[in-house]
């Protein structure tokens, strides 16, 4: 917090020194479908433009996350977390996002795409709070509104490279773009990226985890077809592998459990350091046989706009999907105990039709209909070798596999509407309504075997009736469906109060579907179903242009009260899926800019959150010191929501001058800083993340024709080392007693980068 105070200290003294104002080049967002200044959105709104994550060089959504207050992502094993003012989806195959990833208008359903790179992006809007009405579907605490970049007017080409010494990373990136025709334009981008891991493995013969390798092509074609006709056609596939397992790491261990895994490394620890000692290489042992988590991603988009009188008329067609298929090390140690081999399958289809008309008159409105078609199967196995814990030979057998297949079909349909009716040219009122229709079917397995790959895991008899009730009851579940509906609906007013301020307010009604608990395994049918889960929210805001231009504030306090939240906590050997009973999300969201001069800005953005479970009877237990839960249910009502911190903030500055013949210098910093928060569901004390502040620069250099830009990127300069995943490790009660993992954020690195444009 103290550097935080300097670094805060140090912009003012910078900015009072300041010689002339300038104006700020206006920020143009997509958050109600239309194109709309930022200071007319009637909602809280972080944009960040490509070049910011270009000069920045941001390749991912966690990267961008960090920088952003309120707005929690990271990578697990399983699945990805994602929350906004501590309201998000766990890790569970089978929820529904509670914040939404829309990319170019098409709705990416599984939280495993997010963790596409961000790629040659036009500009990135997080909508904060529900988004009840225009956006996809379920969509109850925000979305990630992203809009890539498109053929260009003119041909621009560029070739960038980007090197990082200390983990030999490599990133080479192109773009060509240009119109081929009077009428048609293209543009095709590809990136590449192969980088070390940033933990040191100590294990003899082992790799260090989480070596990554990613490539990404993108091609868009513009066609306009007649006057008032236009067609975007938008093709792109990705690919991520991580080789030798996550960074994940034993945080601590019970002193049994820690003498176990120095028999095999004598400087083994169970220390949250950037040492680890882990399995993975390759022919040691058919569990553990080079673990690695690959996920490969396609998508189509075709967007038809067509102008007709004073209307235009968009339909957005889009093809979504992936396969991810991995290797795990589930206990964190270099024990071989628990694998994780898994496959994951997801295409979604969807379809929506949008008339909008135009924005000069009384009534203006934009109505639609959307449709989706939602596939995914997984094939999950936990392989566990119990020869080395205190249980060894007592079931009669020490090697099992559990095994769960699980598909899913969902159905989604709706009808929408928004209406403003401007009554004055200061004064308006927006309403909005949605009906939404969701089906689901599914089929889930479970059935217990010998070790063996996930394509040849037979039913063994001897595993099942030595393990069958202690890790999960065997069970066939064909054709389980549920129906749902619902009325989501929105009111907003907006009020010019004077020159360059807009106030506004608003309360909105929201749900998420509910669905069917991927990692089930209880057998009892009354478990394998969770429920809707209900928002009702309100805030008022303001949207105020101060200085001429020159500066802006935007604020809003926000108040959102939850209904059968749905949450995942996991529990010795999975995790376990349910509904909170109400939970309330509330506090004040601030950002602001200033452009000082025309070489100098400043900005920043802190939430305020008090987000809380209020009422949560039937909780999740943490663990005892053994590592086993406790009978029944823990009341977790007016404790807090994982990842909430109650306050953060992020503070940044860009100065730019001459130097030599034109040459053009940047330098860009920002401070990012967070209160503690938990990371657990079961909001164990074991389990948090300490207040922390991180520091991001940039240096560059341009050519006065700007053909060549030369950059040093530092990350996490001030080397803070931070989790925003951890948890207990599975069946540590067998070896001695209660574990628990932690997935480290990366360290501090520096790269140095390249670009030319020809």
């Amino acid at each position: 917090m103290k550097f935080f105070k300097q670094f805060l200290y140090l912009l003012i003294l910078v900015s009072s020194a300041s010689i002339h104002a300038a104006v700020i080049e206006e920020i143009i967002v997509t958050a109600t479908k239309r194109e709309e200044s930022l200071l007319e959105v009637p909602v809280a709104v972080s944009v960040i433009s490509g070049v910011t994550l270009d000069n920045g060089s941001i390749n991912n959504l966690q990267e961008l996350t960090l920088r952003m207050p309120s707005i929690m992502m990271s990578e697990a094993q399983a699945a990805t977390n994602i929350f906004i003012r501590g309201v998000g989806s766990g890790q569970n195959y089978g929820f529904e996002q509670s914040v939404g990833m829309f990319i170019d208008g098409a709705y990416f359903s599984r939280s495993r795409a997010y963790r596409n790179p961000f790629f040659d992006v036009e500009r990135v809007e997080v909508l904060k709070g529900p988004q009840t009405v225009l956006f996809g579907k379920n969509v109850v605490s925000g979305a990630f509104n992203v809009t890539s970049r498109g053929p260009t007017e003119e041909w621009e080409n560029s070739i960038t490279a980007a090197y990082t010494p200390e983990f030999d990373g490599k990133e080479f990136s192109g773009v060509v773009s240009g119109p081929v025709s009077d009428n048609v334009g293209i543009r095709v981008a590809a990136r590449y990226s192969d980088i070390d891991g940033y933990l040191e493995n100590s294990l003899p013969g082992a790799p260090d985890p989480y070596a990554r390798e990613q490539y990404q092509v993108r091609g868009t074609i513009d066609w306009d077809i007649t006057s008032n006709l236009t067609a975007t056609f938008k093709t792109e596939i990705s690919e991520y592998d991580i080789k030798g397992g996550y960074a994940t790491q034993p945080g601590f261990l019970s002193p049994a459990h820690l003498a176990l895994t120095q028999v095999n490394d004598p400087n083994a620890e169970a220390n949250f350091d950037f040492n680890v000692s882990v399995p993975s290489p390759v022919g040691s042992d058919p569990l553990f046989d080079g673990l690695f988590n690959n996920t490969n991603t396609q998508n189509m988009t075709l967007t038809l706009d067509w102008d007709v009188g004073n209307h235009q008329i968009t339909s957005v067609s889009s093809y979504v999907a992936f396969d991810f298929e991995a290797l795990t090390n589930n206990d964190h140690t270099n024990l071989q105990v628990v694998a994780g081999p898994q496959r994951q399958d997801s295409q979604t289809m969807s379809q929506e039709f949008r008339i909008a008309s135009t924005s000069d008159q009384f009534l203006e409105y934009i109505a639609g209909f959307y449709y989706a078609d939602d596939k995914y199967k997984t094939r999950l196995q936990a392989s566990v070798d119990l020869s080395q814990s205190v249980l060894a030979g007592a079931f009669g057998t020490d090697r099992l596999g559990r095994n769960q297949s699980t598909t899913q079909r969902g159905e989604t349909w709706a009808i929408f509407g928004q209406a403003t009716l401007n009554f004055t040219e200061d004064l308006r009122l927006i309403l909005g309504v949605r009906y939404t229709e969701d089906r689901k079917s599914t089929n889930k397995r479970l059935w217990y075997s010998d070790i063996s790959t996930l394509d040849n895991a037979i039913p063994d008899a001897t595993v099942r009736g030595a393990y069958n009730f202690v890790f999960g009851t065997e069970h066939n579940l064909l054709g389980v469906k549920r129906k749902t509906d619902d009325v989501p609906f929105a009111i907003t007013g907006e009020w010019d109060a004077m020159e360059g301020l807009m106030l506004y307010g608003y309360y909105k009604e929201g749900f998420k579907a509910g669905g069917f608990e991927e990692d089930f395994t209880s057998g009892v049918l009354a478990d394998f179903e969770f429920e809707d889960e209900g928002v009702k929210a309100f805030a008022f805001g303001a949207k105020w242009s101060l200085l001429d231009g020159a500066a802006y504030i935007n604020a809003e306090y926000f108040h959102s009260e939850y209904t059968n939240l749905q949450v995942s906590t996991f529990s010795v050997a999975s995790f376990l899926v349910g509904n909170a009973a109400a939970a309330t999300s509330q506090g004040l969201d601030v950002d602001a800019r200033w452009q000082v001069s025309d070489q100098f800005s400043v900005g920043g953005a802190f939430v305020v959150l008090d987000a809380e479970y209020d009422s949560y009877a039937t909780g999740p237990c943490i663990l005892d010191s053994t590592g086993n839960a406790p009978p029944g249910s823990c009341d977790l009502t007016g404790q807090p929501l994982q990842y909430a911190p109650d306050f953060e903030a992020n503070i940044y500055a860009e100065y730019n001058w001459e130097v030599y013949n034109g040459w053009q210098m940047g330098l860009t910093g920002d401070l990012t800083y967070s209160d503690k928060f938990f990371l657990a569901g079961d909001l164990d004390p074991d389990y948090v993340q300490p207040s922390y502040a991180k520091f991001n620069a940039t240096l560059s250099a341009t050519s006065p024709d700007g053909k060549y830009r030369f950059s040093v990127v530092g990350k996490n300069l001030n080397d803070e080392q931070t989790s925003h995943q951890k948890n207990d490790i599975p069946l540590a009660s067998f070896f001695g007693g209660k574990g628990g993992s932690a997935f480290s954020d990366p360290p501090r690195m520096v790269s140095l980068q390249a670009e030319v444009n020809f």
